[in-house]
């Protein structure tokens, strides 16, 4: 199952909008993640780090 939407409320221009703003969330947090606490450039890169430090950033 992709959704609990009914097939009425599940139609293809409500889907997009939905998948969009999700997207946008995404890319706004990334953005925000990147600029400030420039986790593109993290040397951290194996095991639980990433995820360990991810979780630290957004603590602040």
């Amino acid at each position: 199952m992709l959704t609990d939407l009914t097939s009425r409320q599940a139609s293809p221009e409500h889907l997009a909008m939905i998948v969009r703003s999700k997207w946008t969330l995404e890319n706004q947090l990334h953005f925000v993640h990147d600029t400030t606490f420039t986790e593109d450039a993290s040397k951290v890169r194996t095991g639980h780090g990433p995820e360990s430090m991810a979780t630290l950033r957004g603590l602040s």
